[in-house]
């Protein structure tokens, strides 16, 4: 069977990626898999294995600078998108599609079967702006997106959400999802106890928590925290004065810092439709204080702790206090181990093929 995936498999580009290109490799052992996308930065380009085909389109250069308001952007660069893939279905003949951020629309004149992975409810119908003059400034162009994502998804023959969370938002715009967690390969991320001595903290980001983290190593001086992702040299500049505080960019093999974690912080400010982090550092014992919000609950289970009121940072140090009882940390770190193991990918896939197989007639079986 031919199929068509519309989005963003490179590796580098954030969890639902990742779970992508997981899914895309294991249905190329069967099928033909002709990944395609639309690349905003050349230098991010990936190779991709396993049998995947890719089609990469880069994008007009006025779409790969950032003074349009960020919807505007978006938008056009959703519209382009789904010129390019019409002719690429046209071309190609596949007999399904499967849809992913950024979302295109697909004409309904193509025979194949349409399969929508929604990763990121923030991204299809309530982004999250820090400043009101964001908001105002991106607000009609969000609007005319929303409704236009809203018919995407009621064209599709079959819409899947990544957490119950994601789930319930699509359901109260009258979408009925069915919940398909990430594809997560643990054995990518299994790590031995080695020197673990870290609080981790991934992706610094206003929406990822980053200010609760920095505010918590204040309170903290003689605990030592390592932040991993992208850093631009305003954050290094803004970090100085944080003796306790280690640097680290983007790692492509996330095994070399979960085996210097203890404890994993993810106090993410919005409403995240899911949480892969706390999974990849649980598969290894390594449990998670998160942020009681958005799909997080769903990820870190009875691995970790949950903070409601985020930004009382004397919650997030009561919660790390618990931590050097050893027999509360090695309690909570089996647990993690447990609730990681859920997540498996191979049981993931099973119940992809069952979702699909029983919402798609489909030429043959996944």
């Amino acid at each position: 069977m031919r199929i068509l995936f519309s989005g963003y498999p490179s590796p580098f580009l954030g969890g639902g990626a990742l779970s992508a290109l997981t899914l895309l490799k294991r249905l190329a052992q069967k099928h033909e898999v002709i990944a395609f996308g639309v690349i905003a930065d050349t230098s991010r380009k990936e190779e991709l294995s396993c049998g995947i085909k890719l089609y990469e389109q880069k994008l007009p250069y006025l779409l790969r600078r950032r003074f349009l308001p960020y919807h505007l952007r978006i938008l056009l660069m959703e519209i382009i998108a789904g010129n390019m893939l019409s002719k690429l279905i046209e071309k190609i003949q596949p007999e399904l599609i499967i849809v992913q951020e950024p979302a295109v629309q697909i004409p309904r004149k193509w025979k194949a079967k349409i399969l929508v992975f929604v990763r990121c409810y923030d991204y299809w119908f309530n982004p999250f702006f820090r400043s009101w003059w964001k908001r105002i400034y991106n607000e009609p162009f969000n609007r005319f997106r929303s409704r236009r994502n809203l018919a995407i998804l009621q064209e599709a023959d079959s819409v899947l959400a990544n957490s119950k969370f994601t789930a319930k938002a699509l359901n109260q715009v009258g979408i009925e999802a069915e919940v398909l967690y990430p594809f997560i390969d643990l054995s990518s991320y299994k790590v031995p106890e080695a020197s673990r001595e870290f609080m981790l903290f991934v992706n610094p980001r206003y929406l990822k928590g980053v200010d609760i983290v920095l505010q918590i190593a204040k309170t903290l001086p003689d605990q030592k925290f390592l932040i991993v992702g992208s850093i631009n040299q305003s954050f290094k500049r803004r970090i100085r004065r944080y003796k306790n505080v280690e640097l680290r960019g983007w790692c492509d093999d996330m095994r070399e810092v979960y085996e210097k974690a203890k404890i994993v912080l993810v106090p993410s400010v919005s409403e995240e439709s899911f949480g892969r982090v706390p999974i990849e550092a649980g598969i290894s014992g390594i449990p998670t204080i998160a942020s009681n919000r958005g799909g997080l609950p769903e990820s870190v289970g009875e691995g970790g702790i949950l903070i409601k009121d985020i930004w009382n940072i004397e919650e997030w140090i009561r919660a790390i206090e618990k931590f050097n009882d050893p027999k509360v940390y090695k309690e909570l770190s089996q647990k993690a181990i447990e609730n990681a193991e859920k997540f498996d990918s191979e049981k993931t896939f099973r119940e992809f093929k069952e979702i699909v197989g029983a919402s798609l007639d489909l030429p043959e079986p996944l």
